[in-house]
C-alpha cells in the first residue's frame, strides 16, 4: 500500500463528520461515503468522490477495490450478528494489504476485544492494533492474502448507554478525530516498512 490510500470507504457516513475528516487527512484520495440512510447522505456538503445509498452488509462495489475502509461509531449501534456481516463484508472490498480502521465506544459495545480480533481475523484481516483506552475502542487492522473465511461467534447483548446527548456527540467528535490521528500514524508506519 502507497504511504496515502487512493481509495477510501467511510462505511456509516450519516452526516460527513468522519468522511470530512479522511478528506482532510488524506486530500489526494478519492473518498467514499456509504450510510443506509439517504437523508443524511444528501445533508451531508462534505466534497467527496461518490456518495452511496447502501447497506453496509451487501456493499455494491468490486472486490477489493479500497485502500482504507473507515467504520467510525457503527458496530456499537448495530446488533453484534450484523457487526460480524458488516467486517466481512468490508474484508472482500479492502484490497490485500488494505487497512480498517474501526472506532467505537467500549461500553456500549456487545463485543470484546478478543471478540473482535477473531472475527476480523476470520474476514480476512490480520489485527495489528486493538487499543480499548478510556470509553473507546479502536482498531486497526490489515487485509491479508485470501477469502474471507465465513464465522459466526456468540457475544454478549449490546449495553444501552444514558450519557447526555450533547455529551455523546462532543465525545464522539472527539474520538473521531483521534480515530483519524490513530490511523494516520499506522500509515506512517506503513510507509516505513
Amino acid at each position: 500500500m502507497n504511504s496515502c490510500p487512493y481509495d477510501v470507504l467511510d462505511v456509516g457516513a450519516g452526516l460527513g463528520a468522519s468522511t470530512h475528516m479522511l478528506t482532510r487527512s488524506f486530500p489526494e484520495a478519492r473518498v467514499t461515503a456509504v450510510d443506509v440512510d439517504s437523508h443524511s447522505l444528501a445533508a451531508s456538503s462534505v466534497d467527496i468522490f461518490l456518495r452511496c445509498h447502501a447497506d453496509a452488509q451487501s456493499l455494491p462495489f468490486e472486490d477489493a477495490c479500497f485502500d482504507l475502509v473507515n467504520l467510525a461509531y457503527i458496530v456499537n449501534e448495530i446488533p453484534v450478528d450484523a457487526a460480524a456481516l458488516i467486517m466481512a463484508e468490508c474484508a472482500r472490498v479492502t484490497r490485500h494489504t488494505g487497512v480498517i480502521a474501526m472506532l467505537d465506544r467500549k461500553a456500549k459495545s456487545g463485543f470484546t476485544a478478543k471478540d473482535l480480533k477473531y472475527i476480523l481475523e476470520h474476514a480476512g484481516y490480520a489485527v495489528v492494533n486493538v487499543d480499548d483506552s478510556h470509553d473507546t475502542r479502536m482498531v486497526t487492522a490489515w487485509r491479508t492474502v485470501g477469502a474471507p473465511i465465513k464465522v459466526q461467534v456468540a457475544v454478549q447483548a449490546q449495553k444501552k448507554g444514558g450519557a447526555l446527548w450533547a455529551f455523546e456527540l462532543l465525545s464522539t467528535i472527539l474520538q473521531l478525530f483521534a480515530a483519524v490521528m490513530w490511523t494516520l500514524v499506522i500509515l506512517e508506519l506503513i510507509k516505513l516498512i
